[in-house]
């Protein structure tokens, strides 16, 4: 008797799983689609999964498309009036950074470089418009550069690649 209960519940849940139906849509962050005369190009932003299927002469790749996704600029700019600009990025030796206003005056910023533990590694104090950072005397990896005005108001994030 307990093997045919069994059995049931087995066939029951069974035909519960087949109820189940994939559908080719997802939720994305982002992404775009492109066609030419010869190709079409469309990439998705957040997909986990990923597969890839090969002929003779063709491939398709499902899912993360992108091969390199780079973000610098962390937030956005909280004030209209001020440019902040960090290049070359990724970078090898140093990191030029342009502070400017647009009605062309000074200001006091300062520029922090922390690590990826939240270590902070440089502070420089300055109102010029263009200063360099000697990052030659750390390691190749991922810092994170923040850039802040008198007032310790947030003026621009940047994610620094070193090379």
């Amino acid at each position: 008797m307990k093997k045919i209960i069994l059995l049931i519940a087995c066939m029951a849940g069974t035909g519960y799983t087949f109820a189940q139906s994939v559908r080719p849509e997802v939720i994305a962050t982002t992404g775009d689609y492109y066609t030419s005369t010869n190709n079409s190009m469309s990439w998705t932003l957040g997909e986990c999964i990923t597969e890839t299927y090969s002929t003779k002469d063709n491939t398709l790749t499902q899912g993360f498309q992108q091969s390199s996704y780079t973000i610098t600029a962390v937030t956005q700019l909280a004030f209209d009036v001020i440019s902040v600009k960090a290049f070359p990025n990724p970078t090898t030796d140093y990191i030029n950074v342009s502070v400017e206003t647009t009605d062309g005056s000074q200001m006091n910023y300062s520029v922090e470089l922390f690590d990826l533990q939240g270590k902070q590694l440089m502070n420089e104090n300055t109102k010029v418009k263009f200063m360099q950072l000697d990052m030659s005397q750390f390691a190749n990896g991922t810092y994170f550069m923040k850039v802040t005005d008198q007032g310790k108001n947030m003026l621009q994030n940047f994610k620094i690649l070193k090379n």
